[in-house]
């Protein structure tokens, strides 16, 4: 995969223990990220409690310190036995409580949005889990429409809101059948396969004028995170 000359910045989150599991499959994967690395990458990781009021809080904060070029967020999904990215995620109808028993206001992850707006990554998933599939990963990446309405769509709607240059990866159980190193790997691919296509997205831009693209894009984010911190 070619990347830019200079490093792009990435922020890479799991969540912590929740529901009582003895372990959380999603800050397992970052965890091993933050240990071994991603080639030509300026890796931030963070592990988030599940809990909505902290995410409100962290991913704005994440965004205005870093101000990263991609955010990819990852939480568990009990159930799953492949690693899937998620297309969409939704403002309203989270009713489920956090760690804390607590549930949004009016169950809506952003009060000043409509209850039905639904956000989209701008990236074209379909086509990188077909990419993948010829790239040697060893877990199977698929897609999906619905991430959940609990903690996992909350943070991935939060940060989408903010940039659309966001992902949400779902990550199996650990040994069911793939290992933390067999996911951290494939997850790795699937960073470096965003940053390829958002560089052929923006390619387009070159000298002072991505320059002007990144100042705008950045204006944008910080705006949009004090929305966020508001809200």
């Amino acid at each position: 995969v070619c990347l830019p000359e200079s490093e792009p910045t990435v922020v890479l989150t799991g969540f912590g223990l929740f529901r009582g599991y003895g372990y959380n499959s999603s800050s397992e994967v970052v965890k091993a990220l933050a240990k071994t690395g991603i080639p030509g990458v300026r890796l931030v990781t963070r592990e988030v409690p599940v809990e909505y009021d902290t995410v409100m809080t962290v991913v704005p904060q994440l965004w205005q310190e870093f101000k990263p070029d991609l955010v990819v967020h990852c939480g568990m999904n009990a159930t799953a036995r492949n690693l899937v990215v998620e297309n969409q995620a939704n403002n309203g109808s989270y009713s489920a409580v956090d760690n804390r028993g607590i549930v949004p206001k009016q169950g809506l992850c952003c009060g000043v949005s409509p209850q039905n707006e639904r956000l989209r990554t701008c990236f074209d998933l379909a086509a990188l889990t077909e990419k993948l599939k010829t790239s040697g990963c060893p877990v199977p990446v698929g897609t999906s429409d619905d991430a959940g309405r609990y903690l996992c769509e909350f943070i991935y709607f939060t940060s989408l809101r903010i940039s659309p240059w966001t992902v949400f990866i779902h990550v199996p159980p650990i040994g069911e059948p793939h290992s933390v190193q067999q996911l951290a790997c494939t997850v790795s691919a699937i960073v470096l396969a965003l940053l390829e296509q958002k560089r052929d997205m923006t390619k387009s831009d070159a000298g002072s004028k991505h320059d002007q693209g990144k100042n705008e894009e950045n204006r944008v984010i910080a705006a949009r995170c004090s929305e966020s911190s508001s809200s």
